[in-house]
């Protein structure tokens, strides 16, 4: 019998039991319901036998979990995100949760949607970097008390987020190169909105204020692409004649001597 037309139904009939009862044993709920072993057995080995699988919406409707996370994030693709993905992604499966995965690109739209069907599929839990505009849905999953960090940027008040020290980064960053003797250090970042890059911006300002070091703030207004990047960052960094560098996730500081 092929799996795509074998239904529980099907597997009643055949070993001539009530649906309930193999709905039962298909989603790990025999035990509470005292039945018996034997019949347990019965049902599993027919169950490989005709190698069905449970429709994994259904499943979870009926266990009311999915054992799956939703990670949402604006890049997947990204040198940033991949590798965090990767990592989640391994320590999940240790706790017996798989991860599902989807970009928003930075968009609003994109996020809320991505979040709805996340929600229609009954997911256990959320992993999200936030755009902007999605504070009030996330407010609303932690009010229906659905686990949920942020991760990265905008952080949302009373919500669990894990976050660097991007300030505090860059404040290092720019004592590191000015004990060494630069004075003009320049940053190199992206006109955006997110929270960690006003973070790092605040840090190179507050960096120049406390140790009197030449500012040379380099800033592009649009984010650079894969192809276009060298063509628009780099020129600047030559022009400012630049002696060190230190480089960092979209952020660039430049020393240079007096």
């Amino acid at each position: 019998m092929e799996n795509k037309k074998i239904s529980i139904n099907d597997i009643a009939k055949h070993l001539k039991i009530a649906k309930s009862t193999v709905s039962l044993i298909i989603n790990g709920k025999a035990d509470e319901r005292r039945i018996s072993k034997e019949l347990q057995a019965k049902v599993l080995d027919y169950v490989r036998e005709v190698r069905f699988y449970p429709h994994h919406l259904a499943q979870s409707l009926a266990t009311g979990r999915s054992s799956s996370i939703g990670l949402i994030v604006e890049d997947i693709s990204d040198s940033f995100f991949g590798p965090i993905a990767l990592m989640i992604e391994n320590l999940a499966k240790t706790k017996g949760y798989r991860i599902m995965y989807s970009s928003t690109l930075g968009d609003t739209n994109t996020a809320i949607e991505i979040i709805n069907f996340f929600r229609r599929s009954q997911l256990d839990g959320y992993i999200i970097a936030p755009t902007k505009g999605i504070e009030d849905v996330v407010k609303e999953m932690v009010d229906e008390h659905i686990p949920i960090v942020l991760f990265d940027r905008d952080p949302v008040e009373g919500v669990d987020f894990v976050g660097t020290n991007n300030k505090e980064a860059m404040i290092e960053a720019c004592m590191h190169l000015y004990d060494k003797g630069f004075r003009q250090i320049g940053f190199v970042t992206l006109e955006s909105t997110q929270s960690q890059m006003h973070e790092r911006l605040l840090g190179y300002h507050l960096e120049e204020l406390s140790n009197n070091i030449i500012k040379l703030l380099l800033k592009q207004i649009e984010k650079p692409t894969k192809d276009n990047a060298s063509h628009v960052v780099l020129p600047s960094v030559i022009k400012a004649r630049k002696s060190s560098e230190r480089k960092s996730n979209n952020l660039l500081p430049i020393g240079r001597n007096n």
